[in-house]
């Protein structure tokens, strides 16, 4: 039995399907099949059940798949402990990032890892909350960023650094008229009877931002829903309806987005991005030293925001 057949029979599972499976490992579909039926052979037992062209995996293969899965993280693991004890001169680093992050932090963190560190071999891949978590608890990558949420019992959390969601308002908005200071900041239950713009159900900010509504005591009247956050900014700047988007957002769309960002006072609307690893892996030095490079590049960010907002208070 070789590792790679035990890949194979957790993929085929999962895809019930030798087509579906043998794209997603890159094999062809007879090489799939010869290593299927050369597996059930050394093992004596039957390992799917073949219905057209569909495959169902036995009560045998279940107990496989059970056991395979930890065989794999135990080699994985074995081999992260062999790649730090080379000093990180060489090794790889596969990490997960959701596309608002990647795209706002990633450049900068990206670059100084490199630096630092330019025999590893850094893998990046985007995915939304959701699928990160599952990637993290399938062993698929070695280290997520993203924000947090909910927990799961088969990860360890590194808290990275706390952001606020704002409140995402057109310039002309008259609550402007209505403040007693020249600093931004507003309740959001002053917002119910505005129609809302807000990131599609389903994502883990339009969960936050849900969350944020029940706690103000007010179900919003949404006008649209949307995949991307830049675009919640856009049509809040086209004067479509008010918003709610993260920090990053605010700093990355300042001076030409025709918003003004507003903390929101009646309800804590802060959250954590962290850094997630799966708790039967080995945190390697590899993964340490890229979370480290990512707080100090995500504080940096943070103090821009601050100068950013105390001169839109200002002005």
């Amino acid at each position: 039995m070789q590792f790679r057949d035990l890949e194979y029979v957790i993929v085929l599972a999962e895809q019930r399907n030798f087509s579906r499976a043998a794209q997603e490992l890159y094999i062809t579909q007879p090489a799939l099949s010869q290593a299927v039926i050369r597996l059930e052979q050394e093992l004596g037992t039957k390992l799917f059940n073949r219905q057209h062209n569909l495959v169902d995996p036995t009560s045998a293969c279940q107990l496989l798949i059970e056991d395979g899965k930890a065989i794999l993280m135990m080699r994985k693991r074995l081999f992260q402990r062999q790649e730090d004890s080379k000093n990180m001169k060489i090794g790889r680093l596969k990490v997960g990032l959701t596309k608002l992050i990647s795209r706002f932090y990633l450049p900068n963190v990206y670059r100084e890892f490199h630096k630092q560190y330019p025999g590893i071999e850094l893998t990046l891949y985007e995915y939304t909350t959701i699928s990160l978590e599952e990637a993290v608890e399938r062993g698929e990558v070695d280290l997520a960023i993203f924000p947090f949420f909910t927990k799961s019992d088969m990860l360890n959390y590194i808290p990275l650094i706390t952001e606020n969601m704002y409140l995402a308002v057109p310039k002309e908005h008259p609550v402007r008229n209505k403040l007693n200071s020249n600093r931004l900041e507003a309740r959001l239950i002053d917002f119910k009877n505005d129609g809302f713009i807000l990131l599609s159900k389903g994502l883990r900010t339009r969960m936050v931002t849900d969350a944020l509504f029940t706690l103000a005591g007010f179900t919003p009247r949404i006008v649209f829903e949307t995949q991307q956050s830049d675009t919640v900014n856009a049509l809040v700047g086209a004067n479509m309806g008010v918003g709610i988007v993260s920090e990053t957002v605010c700093l990355f769309n300042s001076g030409s987005s025709g918003c003004l960002y507003y903390k929101i006072s009646d309800v804590d609307a802060s959250r954590q991005i962290v850094a997630a690893y799966n708790k039967e892996l080995y945190l390697s030095g590899a993964s340490k030293a890229f979370i480290n490079i990512f707080r100090a590049a995500s504080i940096a960010l943070m103090a821009q925001f601050k100068t950013f907002f105390d001169a839109q208070e200002v002005g």
